[in-house]
C-alpha cells in the first residue's frame, strides 16, 4: 500500500484466529472489530504514525492496547449485547433494539413473534395478544372482553352495551320485530 494512501483506508486487517463472532452480526470478532478492520478511535493518527515512520513496535503495541481495552461508548457491538437475546418463540437471536419484552408472560420476543395492542400500544407477544375477530386489529389481554350474550371475545371498542356486533345486530332485529308485532 502506498503512504499516501495510508490516511484513507486501514493498511492492516485484524483477522480472529478463533473467532466468536456477536450473536448479532458475524462481521463483528471484537467488540472494536468490524470486518477484519480495527476501530482505532483516538488512536489513529499515532498508528498512521508509527507505521509511516517504520515504528513497528509502536504500532502492534497501540494495536494491540486498542484491543485490551473496552470503550462502552462506541464499540460495534457492546459486550453486555455479545450474546444477543434468544426469541422465547424461534430461538432468534436478536439485539436490544429488535427485541421486545411482553409484560403478559414476561418473556423477550422478535419482531415476528411479537405485536403490540392497537387500542393501548402495550408489546405483547403473539400468544398473550390477540386479534378481535371483529375489526381483526391485535390486542392486548386487558383490551380483550366477551360479549355477555355469546361469551365471545371481542375488543373494547367493537364492544357496544357489553355486546359484540354480532349479538348487537341481533338484539337490534328482535326489538324491530318485538316493535313491529306490538303495532300490528
Amino acid at each position: 500500500m502506498k503512504l499516501a494512501e495510508l490516511y484513507k483506508e486501514s493498511p492492516y486487517y485484524c483477522i480472529a484466529l478463533d473467532p466468536h463472532p456477536a450473536a448479532t452480526s458475524s462481521e463483528v470478532t471484537h467488540p472494536h472489530i468490524s470486518n477484519e478492520k480495527v476501530c482505532e478511535g483516538d488512536g489513529s493518527v499515532a498508528i498512521r504514525t508509527a507505521l509511516e515512520q517504520g515504528r513497528l513496535t509502536d504500532f502492534f503495541t497501540m494495536v494491540t492496547s486498542i484491543l485490551n481495552t473496552y470503550n462502552p461508548d462506541s464499540p460495534y457491538v457492546a459486550i453486555h449485547d455479545w450474546d444477543g437475546t434468544p426469541c422465547y418463540d424461534c430461538g432468534y437471536v436478536c439485539d436490544s433494539e429488535n427485541c421486545y419484552y411482553c409484560s403478559y408472560c414476561g418473556n423477550s420476543y422478535c419482531e415476528e413473534c411479537s405485536s403490540y395492542c392497537r387500542l393501548c400500544d402495550e408489546t405483547t407477544c403473539l400468544g398473550c395478544g390477540g386479534q378481535c375477530p371483529h375489526c381483526e386489529d391485535m390486542v392486548c389481554p386487558n383490551c380483550i372482553s366477551r360479549c355477555t350474550e355469546c361469551d365471545g371475545l371481542c375488543c373494547k371498542e367493537c364492544l357496544e352495551e357489553n355486546l359484540c356486533p354480532n349479538c348487537k345486530e341481533e338484539s337490534e332485529v328482535q326489538n324491530d320485530n318485538s316493535l313491529i308485532k306490538v303495532g300490528t
